[in-house]
């Protein structure tokens, strides 16, 4: 997981994330946002910072059962408590699936109920979400 930090030129291709009731987040997981300990301590919202990076050919895959779990986000997912920046950067040819017998998937490229910023040097298309919202799920601003 990435807490407050920032990635510069990194490539994340081909990483699969599968099984379990859902799977979010092909290349990058940023949740867990105002989490709370056994011992009372709050963890701070995320904030991922991403630059001149390339997020391509990841896949969230939900694991199996009745009904199938769902794929959020394959190439990216952040949480409504989370905050995603991405500067000069690709999100491309990536996958949301879901499980055999069923499940959500939603958000190709990004899956964000959150804070998410990118800029005019961005691109984010070509992915894939058989559900609905193949590039983006979920609003985003121009910085």
């Amino acid at each position: 997981m990435l807490r407050g930090r920032t990635l510069a030129a990194v490539v994340l291709l081909a990483v699969l994330l599968a099984g379990g009731a859902m799977v979010a987040g092909g290349a990058i997981f940023s949740a867990l946002g105002n989490f709370q300990l056994n011992y009372g301590d709050v963890l701070a919202p995320n904030v991922v910072n991403v630059t001149s990076s390339v997020l391509a050919f990841n896949r969230a895959q939900g694991g199996s059962g009745q009904p199938g779990g769902n794929g959020l986000g394959g190439g990216v997912f952040n949480d409504a408590d989370s905050s995603l920046t991405l500067l000069k950067s690709a999100v491309t040819e990536n996958r949301a699936v879901g499980g055999q017998t069923g499940g959500k998937r939603i958000g190709g490229g990004v899956y964000n109920p959150g804070t998410f910023d990118l800029d005019a040097l961005t691109v984010i298309r070509k992915n894939k979400a058989s559900t609905s919202d193949d590039d983006i799920f979920g609003s985003f601003s121009l910085v």
